[in-house]
């Protein structure tokens, strides 16, 4: 029966002790905070329950699989969720991921049609600006200039 319990247990011991050393190595060589929450939210939260499953079969049916489920079960609430306020916490306070984010084809050929939209409207309005001008400069030199009426009545008024 032991020999059993080893074939089984052994896997789950081996697995979930290559997911939180996988785990330790994202937190050190992955480039920014989330990131790393991932590696540290997620790999170790696998790792912890394969150890715990491979410790289950072990221990057999006593308090201790009790225990381990308590602690299992516990992990898997508490980790997630303190990824999770972190991740917020982080993004409220203004961290950036230091990796910008891919975007798909269809995700950038809308952005370039709205970014040819907001073009052509933003060189409308100067076109229309530059004919506003245009007529601005007319209207104030016809101003200037005296109208033809003006234009005899200073010449009858000059002395001659």
């Amino acid at each position: 029966m032991e020999l059993a319990a080893d074939i089984l247990s052994w896997p789950f011991l081996i697995s979930g002790v290559l997911f939180s050393i996988v785990g330790g190595i994202g937190l050190i060589r992955l480039p920014d905070l989330y990131s790393r929450m991932h590696a540290a939210g997620i790999v170790d939260t696998i790792g912890i329950a394969l150890i715990s499953i491979g410790l289950i079969i072990q221990a057999g049916a006593s308090i201790v699989t009790v225990k381990l489920i308590i602690i299992v079960v516990f992990v898997f609430i508490t980790s997630p969720t303190s990824t999770h306020a972190l991740a917020k916490a982080a993004l409220h306070g203004a961290v950036r991921p230091a990796v910008p984010r891919r975007r798909s084809e269809t995700e950038q050929a809308k952005r370039g049609e709205d970014e040819a939209k907001r073009n052509e409207d933003e060189a409308k309005p100067s076109e229309e600006k530059a004919e506003r001008s245009e007529d601005e400069t007319k209207r104030s030199e016809d101003e200037t200039k005296p109208s033809p009426d003006e234009a005899t009545e200073a010449k009858d008024k000059t002395p001659s």
